[in-house]
């Protein structure tokens, strides 16, 4: 679950708008002896309503992404910053409560040898018309780090971000190699 839907119903429910959806709801279902079914009896829109929402989640659970990630929060000790430079990222930073540790949140390919992971093909994509793989992408983070000349600043540093389906045309594949090979006989 992406986070910024949750974000979104926080701010939502915080807002001091008299007619705030999101707080008449969470007031309604957390009255004591609040029951979904019986509410919806004697209401045929709430049923459809009900209906079509737990329809959905059905829906929902039998999705599945191209690729498969994990996520996880890396102690990192080496990065590669915004302009190329390997730096080296302080584990600690000295703050006026006390040390703080540095930690990223990436998210790469899952590794193993079938399709929907890292180098292996994308689940779903025709193999007779495309050529695919899943790959890591990567995103900016600001870290505390230390270059070579032993400088010490914040810096932008590269860290995995998500796992993506790259395609290439099988298509445009054997027109390149039929072009090499024409050059090549001549």
């Amino acid at each position: 679950m992406h986070w910024l839907p949750l974000v979104a119903m926080v701010i939502a429910s915080a807002l001091p708008f008299p007619h705030n959806p999101v707080s008449k709801i969470a007031t309604a279902t957390a009255e004591p002896g609040f029951d979904k079914r019986r509410a919806h009896r004697h209401d045929p829109a709430a049923r459809l309503r009900s209906h079509l929402s737990d329809s959905l989640k059905e829906i929902r659970t039998r999705e599945r992404s191209v690729c498969e990630s994990e996520s996880s929060w890396v102690d990192k000790i080496h990065a590669t910053d915004f302009r190329g430079q390997n730096v080296t990222v302080l584990q600690e930073i000295q703050t006026q409560t006390g040390p703080l540790k540095q930690y990223f949140y990436e998210t790469r390919c899952r590794s193993a040898e079938r399709t929907g992971v890292a180098g292996g093909g994308c689940l779903g994509v025709d193999k007779k018309q495309w050529h695919s793989e899943c790959k890591a992408k990567q995103s900016y983070v600001r870290a505390l780090t230390k270059d070579s000349n032993n400088k010490i600043g914040w810096r932008w540093i590269r860290i995995d971000s998500s796992c993506v389906c790259v395609l290439l045309s099988r298509a445009k594949q054997a027109t390149g190699r039929e072009i090499l090979t024409r050059r090549g006989r001549a």
